[in-house]
């Protein structure tokens, strides 16, 4: 059955094989009006207003389901007194514990929660998370800051209000099926009911266009795969423990689509299914960076070893200031099943160190990258501009005797960072512009017949 729901409308759908009968209320809310609060939370809603109605906040615009019970077993909260209707947050449904308790100036002494792993029927949503022990409910008043280490850094949002993300959307969620996280199965039986809805577009004036399915095997034809949820990224440390030295451990909760993960591979006319892994690097956390396809991996698996990324902690006995510059290796994942259809990609885990290591007593540090051999003689610098200190990153395709050398804006040479003979690899080096006034600086690379020019920028 297709459909078009335009802004302010709603559609009551039964869910199968319920007795008494559950429903999922279907609305779309475009916020055309200021008293459209079905999604009042969000660190933006916040700073414009603490999240009343009016004034208007624009954020938490999409398409809403609630869930309609006798006894809505994914909603008793308050002295474990159920709610008839109950929001299905699109983020998904997760088991909760305390990340930390905060003192803030406004909310006084206040938990912030995490998830701990995803459950796709009996774990809940943000607005009624429950601490594993104690088995206590928390509202989400805060969140943490991802993009900081500090125990310090959140951010206030309300997010039990809503935080922007609760809702389906083209291009964010767009299935809501037996298999996605959150589900369609009912509270009364957790078997297969075969209900999906999926977006399929929206029009300019905000409405959107569902497919309903009833027949579970003309769904999964049809569809990709629901996108992945709860993308973490971890630590694994390695070498000497003084070093804190470590590889990025990427960790997923499984699809469970009989198409991908249980996929038959007899067929001629069938691929093999994947999840695709792509990874980003940014010096500038808080803005989302250009993700690239780095490898796949099978599609029973939910862990992978980023075994080409070296990052460091700092040291705990050198001081909290660490001259090199930090950075932030960000992934996603998607899913594609056994026809190539591809997944929306899950959502950003990211995992933050230091390039080089903090505790060398050397400024000048060379470190070979990957294991892998460049096709090409390159070099390059980030970050750029940088106070006080970037690296300069040189590709060497074969083994050379090579000079680096640094000039100032009238080609007198500064500094000699590099001047020996390297095996063929990647390779970075640490120029530090703390004895230097802000301005425009050259690098150069010789290596065997290349040889090229670079500017970078310092500003303090």
């Amino acid at each position: 059955m297709e459909i078009s729901i335009s802004t302010g409308d709603e559609l009551k759908v039964k869910i199968p094989n319920t007795n008494p009968a559950e429903y999922f209320w279907i609305s779309n809310h475009q916020k055309v009006s200021k008293y459209d609060g079905v999604s009042r939370g969000s660190n933006e809603c916040w700073e414009i207003n603490q999240y009343q109605q009016d004034p208007y906040c624009d954020e938490g615009k999409g398409l809403f389901i609630f869930h309609e019970s006798a006894a809505n077993c994914s909603n008793s909260i308050n002295g474990g007194v159920p709610y008839p209707f109950d929001l299905i947050n699109s983020e998904g449904r997760y088991k909760w514990d305390s990340l930390r308790r905060v003192n803030d100036a406004n909310l006084g002494s206040i938990k912030l929660m995490t998830e701990i792993t995803g459950s796709r029927d009996s774990g809940v949503s943000e607005f009624n998370k429950y601490q594993l022990t104690p088995s206590s409910w928390s509202a989400q008043l805060i969140t943490d800051d991802f993009c900081s280490s500090a125990s310090n850094d959140y951010f206030i949002t309300g997010d039990f209000h809503g935080d922007g993300l609760d809702g389906f959307n083209i291009g964010y969620d767009e299935i809501f099926s037996p298999y996605s996280n959150p589900t369609t199965r009912s509270c009364q039986d957790l078997s297969n009911n075969g209900l999906t809805i999926v977006l399929q577009s929206q029009d300019s004036y905000g409405a959107i266009t569902l497919k309903i399915y009833y027949d579970d095997e003309d769904a999964l034809f049809d569809l990709p795969p629901s996108k992945p949820k709860n993308l973490k990224v971890g630590k694994q440390y390695f070498g000497e423990p003084e070093s804190y030295k470590f590889y990025p451990v990427v960790t997923w909760d499984s699809n469970i689509e009989a198409d991908f993960y249980d996929a038959p591979t007899v067929s001629p006319l069938l691929i093999t299914p994947v999840y695709e892994i792509y990874r980003a690097d940014t010096t500038v956390c808080d803005i989302e960076p250009v993700y690239s396809l780095i490898t796949t991996v099978s599609s029973t698996t939910t862990q992978y070893v980023d075994y080409n990324v070296t990052l460091y902690d700092n040291m705990q006995d050198v001081p909290e200031y660490c001259e090199y510059p930090l950075l932030t290796y960000s992934y996603k994942i998607l899913a594609k099943d056994n026809r190539g259809n591809r997944s929306l990609k899950s959502e950003r885990g990211l995992v933050t160190g230091y390039y080089l290591d903090c505790g060398e007593e050397s400024e000048d540090i060379i470190v070979t990258e990957n294991n892998i051999l460049p096709d090409k003689f390159s070099i390059t610098n980030y970050p750029n501009p940088f106070n006080p200190v970037t690296n300069i990153k040189f590709d060497l395709p074969k083994d050379v005797q090579v000079s680096i050398k640094i000039y100032d804006m009238l080609g007198r040479e500064l500094k000699t960072l590099v001047n020996e003979y390297r095996t063929a690899g990647r390779y970075s080096v640490a120029f530090s512009g703390s004895d230097y006034a802000s301005g425009v600086y050259y690098y150069s690379i010789k290596a065997g017949e290349f040889e090229q020019v670079r500017k970078m920028i310092l500003l303090k």
